[in-house]
């Protein structure tokens, strides 16, 4: 949410410059600089949150995979040696899990942008984000019905 409001910050700091107000640059700059170490304190905060939990979601997958594993017949295991059966477990899941944290890692900031930008357009200016979002339908219908026609 501090990302949305750096922007605007840097915009006043902009007409501080132009209207000669040393004291209230100075004001800005330190706002400016506050926001800059909430988007990176935030962030570190996300990064370590999504890493706790994509680790719990892929020792869960890990479980249910040996659980699944124990009940094979001992003919299964004759087949199979127990480096390839570790290899095809840690890899697998592995290989599973970097695409499943990209998509909710983004999938959940973009959410947040969304939410936090409807948030800011209406407390800018209501009438200016009636207009855009007017416009904005349109223009994703004609985008999908391309999309659909593209494929055909």
């Amino acid at each position: 949410l501090a990302n949305l409001l750096l922007p605007s910050s840097q915009g006043k700091i902009l007409d501080q410059i132009v209207s000669e107000n040393k004291s209230e640059f100075i004001y800005q700059i330190k706002k400016f600089l506050v926001l800059s170490v909430m988007v990176g304190f935030f962030g570190a905060i996300k990064n370590l949150c999504f890493t706790f939990i994509s680790r719990r979601l892929t020792v869960s997958i890990r479980s249910h995979m040996f659980d699944n594993l124990i009940v094979q017949n001992i003919e299964f295991f004759d087949d199979m040696s127990t480096g390839e059966l570790l290899s095809r477990m840690t890899n697998d899941v592995n290989g599973l899990m970097t695409p499943l944290r990209t998509m909710l890692s983004s999938t959940l900031s973009n959410v947040m942008y969304i939410c936090g930008g409807l948030i800011m357009c209406f407390a800018t200016s209501w009438r200016l984000s009636m207009l855009s979002f007017a416009t904005v339908a349109p223009v994703l219908f004609l985008t999908g019905q391309y999309a659909k026609w593209s494929r055909n």
